[in-house]
């Protein structure tokens, strides 16, 4: 297995910098792009303190994809646009969707799918469904109109709007996250200490607030976050019953919207675990009924 660091050219003096996982064996048919969620970076897919939850590692070795984990524009070490209160995913769609055409060129993807997480990489995975440029997405950690009493008065309240208000005039539009910031998801998760510390170690940086925004000022339920229903292609959908930020039907009712119009199908489950299920943990260590139905699902997709 090799893993090598890339960084694409995608318009506007910007770009993005990502991590290829493969094996010199594969052909690179099928071709996974990780996105990640509004306040973590691509490397939060791959876990160094407990190879468990390296899930790069995991998909190549054990399933033969290649894995792309790509830091969208405002995170990590691609480009940051001057002002970070502008990185939402409508600003972000069409440099993704660039890097997404490079990457299936030089790999030679034959198949090639995005997984994305929450309001960033999650909403991308929905939007991208709706272009030509992808042939199947997965996404978790996902809110489409109903956010539960906890998200209304963390993420929606008057003093997030004044916070990120304050940001876009104070500190250009970047979000600088601490250790600390994390640990409620985490817990939700729930994750297992080794996760807790990558986070803790990897994680805290400036961060465009442009999904952030995007649902603090958001008018839900009237105007939902996106349009599942444009989507052309397969997707695959997960919520945890645990989850504390989209209440219980929301991301089923989305899946059910989901190519209702573009004519796209959708692949819901409902599975043990907090909003990032993927980083949590069971008796049977990492999220088992995440990853098998993760894998099913890239397996029915080459």
């Amino acid at each position: 297995m090799i893993r090598y660091n890339i960084t694409l050219p995608v318009g506007n003096n910007y770009t993005l910098s990502g991590t290829v996982t493969t094996d010199i064996a594969l052909l690179h048919d099928q071709v996974l792009v990780m996105l990640p969620g509004p306040t973590v970076n691509a490397d939060w897919f791959s876990c160094t303190t407990d190879t468990n939850y390296d899930a790069p590692t995991l998909l190549t070795q054990t399933d033969g994809i290649t894995v792309v984990t790509l830091n969208p524009l405002g995170v990590g070490n691609s480009s940051h646009p001057t002002d970070g209160s502008i990185t939402n995913t409508d600003f972000q769609l069409p440099y993704i969707t660039r890097a997404l055409k490079i990457i299936r060129v030089i790999l030679r993807a034959k198949s090639l799918g995005v997984y994305g997480e929450g309001g960033l990489g999650g909403e991308l995975a929905i939007k991208l469904a709706a272009g030509n440029d992808v042939d199947w997405v997965a996404c978790s950690a996902m809110l489409w109109k109903n956010p539960t009493d906890f998200t209304r008065a963390n993420a929606m309240s008057p003093y997030a709007q004044g916070g990120l208000d304050y940001l876009a005039a104070n500190n250009n539009g970047y979000l600088p996250t601490q250790p600390t910031d994390y640990d409620g998801f985490l817990a939700n998760a729930p994750a297992n200490q080794a996760m807790i510390d990558f986070t803790h170690q990897s994680q805290p940086g400036l961060y465009g607030t442009g999904p952030l925004r995007s649902l603090a000022f958001a008018d839900l339920p009237t105007h939902p976050l996106y349009d599942p229903s444009l989507a052309k292609v397969d997707g695959l959908i997960i919520w945890g019953t645990s989850d504390i930020v989209a209440q219980p039907g929301d991301v089923e009712a989305m899946a059910l919207a989901y190519g209702s119009s573009g004519g796209g199908h959708s692949e819901y489950h409902a599975v043990s675990g907090g909003h990032l299920m993927r980083v949590g943990t069971n008796a049977a260590g990492p999220n088992s009924e995440f990853w098998t139905i993760f894998r099913n699902f890239l397996s029915n997709h080459r």
